[in-house]
């Protein structure tokens, strides 16, 4: 983790102070960077990227992504996929309390917006520039289950609470977007709505699905 998601970024920022590459952008989390080692790892770079663009000419864009899903080779493994999987398969789910909420955006969302920021902001003067992406919206685990259930038309049990939550909790998480809409720009996809796609393309009924 710390290979990954520190030392070799360091590398590769230090390459680009090296030839005076203008703009340097690292995806980031909106989780408290003390919430795990992938987080603690992420703050770290964060701020070292932050001391260096006072002390540089280069634009450092921290992005902070928000729990995200779609994409067209989604691994089964992440949590929106993999639930979606097991309720088409009419597999019960064991889930914790769910009440944590968590604000969860569209990949295909998040590469309009890198598209904008390298677009938008490519003049920008060298700083620190800290980019929330997310939504702007958020609700629970358990009412994100229950509407996927409700849409791919699932027989599954919901088991709540058959897992135990993290000792110290779960954080709530949400991304301030206003930053986008000064910018006159808008999310293609809508929380809720964006799920309903998402599990409908994943519909095993679908000729669609069968095909890839």
């Amino acid at each position: 983790m710390f290979e990954s998601n520190l030392v070799f970024p360091l590398n590769i920022l230090n390459l680009a102070m090296k030839y005076s590459v203008p703009n340097f952008m690292t995806m980031g989390t909106g989780l408290p960077n003390d919430f795990n080692v992938y987080s603690y790892t992420k703050g770290q770079l964060s701020e070292i990227g932050k001391f260096f663009s006072t002390r540089s000419e280069i634009n450092f864009f921290d992005l902070k992504l928000e729990m995200f899903y779609g994409g067209m080779f989604e691994p089964e493994s992440r949590f929106i996929r993999n639930t979606i999987k097991k309720l088409y398969e009419g597999q019960s789910l064991e889930l914790t309390s769910g009440k944590q909420k968590r604000d969860i955006v569209r990949v295909e969302d998040i590469c309009d917006i890198i598209i904008a920021i390298i677009e938008e902001y490519r003049d920008e003067h060298s700083g620190y520039h800290r980019i929330p992406i997310g939504t702007g919206e958020h609700h629970s685990i358990k009412e994100i289950v229950e509407y996927l259930k409700e849409v791919t038309g699932s027989s599954s049990e919901l088991k709540f609470g058959a897992l135990k939550d993290r000792e110290n909790g779960e954080p709530d998480t949400l991304a301030d977007m206003s930053w986008l809409k000064e910018k006159g720009r808008k999310m293609n996809y809508s929380y809720f709505e964006g799920l309903k796609e998402v599990a409908q393309r994943y519909d095993p009924n679908r000729s669609e699905y069968q095909q890839t």
